[in-house]
């Protein structure tokens, strides 16, 4: 603990033990309280604030309001005040460390770690925004993690609500040409001096994930002209640029939070907690598509590859059921089409349809697509675009994957490839296992 002259006095019947902490505008102190026999965390502000009379009376009233929030996510307050010239808030002794401080020791976080810390504070932030509170100070440095319970779970705490006010409340205390927050974590309306609400927390939030990932804030620089430009103008930055090995569903959740407009952003921090659960929930990442296409052309990509994977599957269904060994062919027989515009009532055991994956439609029907020409056991499912003479393969493959292609539509057919496979030729044939 840093070295103080306040250390061993007593400020509103609290003896002082030392320092935990400093900001730029107050001392927070270890104190014990010999009233209830308990530790607690002893808020001093600087006494040039305490000359200000606007500002004591905001910091009363301020104190007020946090002291009525009771939320197992907000550090509770015993007591606020003035005494002996100084103001001070007195509040529940959170052994730990604070946010800031387990990054820089730690490094960027694991992703199920910042979920959880992220969780509990947005939920705090839910409880004080549904009392009609912002915080407008959202930052590490005010998250508190305490030390590990038994089963090794982190508690995290949101503090320091030295800068809330209620949504309705005039802002004449507040002075014309400033703005409260800091610089690193505070919301594009905060900067302008704009309506300030909840969603300007949700900004906060955001940024406080993206350190939590990266370690870092999102903008950073020696400057704070440069940051506060990049909150107003730049976008924000991407997480995955960092941490390569997480999904990039998390950079739309990020993006989305820090968006510029606060009715861009989520409605409210447990929508943000949400949206990053699911982004981090392990399984298969979908295929992020382009800038510019649009909802309903997402869906109906999706609904054709599903039909293509459907389809495929059923005809190697058909497939595994076939008993028997199939005996050698001297030459396949070329696929015959089928109209596009139709769908066949019936087809023969093993044919091939050919979708098009913009509409579903049916393009082209593929009988007798099967070659047995290859060791019994093995065959090849293919849609031709003109008659080649097979290949053999050298062993039969234990399972087969998927491989787009072009076509002479500019449409991409299925073709089963070998795992082992990766082939550039075109899909007139399927390549043959590799040994």
């Amino acid at each position: 603990m840093v070295s103080d002259q306040r250390i061993g006095s007593e400020i509103a019947g609290y003896r002082i033990e030392g320092v935990v902490g400093r900001g730029g505008m107050s001392v927070v102190y270890l104190a014990d309280d010999p009233g209830l026999k308990r530790k607690v965390a002893l808020k001093i502000l600087s006494p040039e604030l305490a000359e200000d009379q606007r500002f004591r009376d905001r910091f009363i009233r301020e104190s007020q309001l946090a002291a009525s929030l009771e939320h197992p996510n907000i550090v509770p307050i015993h007591e606020a005040g003035e005494a002996d010239g100084v103001l001070f808030i007195a509040m529940r002794y959170v052994r730990g460390t604070d946010l800031k401080s387990l990054i820089a020791r730690d490094g960027p976080l694991d992703p199920e770690r910042a979920l959880a810390i992220v969780s509990q504070v947005a939920s705090a932030l839910d409880a004080a925004h549904a009392e009609g509170l912002i915080h407008r100070d959202v930052k590490p440095s005010n998250v508190l993690v305490a030390e590990p319970d038994r089963s090794g779970a982190e508690h995290a705490y949101l503090t320091d609500f030295g800068l809330i006010r209620r949504v309705t409340q005039v802002t004449s205390l507040t002075r014309t040409g400033q703005f409260m927050g800091t610089i690193e974590y505070v919301a594009p309306e905060q900067i302008r001096g704009g309506e300030v609400d909840a969603r300007a927390d949700v900004y906060s939030l955001g940024c406080l994930l993206c350190e939590c990932l990266t370690g870092e804030p999102p903008f950073v620089s020696d400057l704070e002209v440069t940051v506060l430009y990049a909150h107003l103008e730049e976008p924000p930055p991407r997480v995955t640029t960092r941490r390569p090995e997480l999904p990039p569903a998390i950079d739309r959740v990020v993006a989305k939070a820090m968006a510029k407009l606060p009715e861009d952003r989520y409605v409210s921090a447990e929508a943000l907690s949400a949206a990053v659960r699911e982004a981090l929930r392990p399984g298969p990442a979908l295929p992020i598509p382009p800038e510019g296409v649009s909802t309903r052309s997402r869906r109906t990509i999706a609904i054709a590859a599903a039909a293509g994977i459907a389809l495929v599957v059923v005809v190697a269904a058909m497939l595994v059921s076939r008993s028997g060994t199939p005996s050698p062919a001297s030459s396949p027989p070329a696929p015959t089409a089928a109209s596009s515009t139709s769908r066949p009532a019936a087809l023969p055991l093993g044919s091939v349809v050919q979708l098009d994956p913009g509409t579903g439609k049916v393009l082209t029907v593929a009988t007798n697509a099967i070659d047995t020409d290859v060791l019994p056991g093995n065959p090849r499912l293919a849609v031709r675009g003109a008659p080649q003479a097979p290949e053999r393969a050298p062993h039969s493959p234990s399972r087969w994957e998927l491989a787009p292609s072009g076509s002479p539509r500019g449409v991409a057919p299925a073709v089963v490839r070998p795992p082992s496979c990766r082939s550039t030729r075109p899909p007139t044939r399927c390549c043959p296992p590799s040994g």
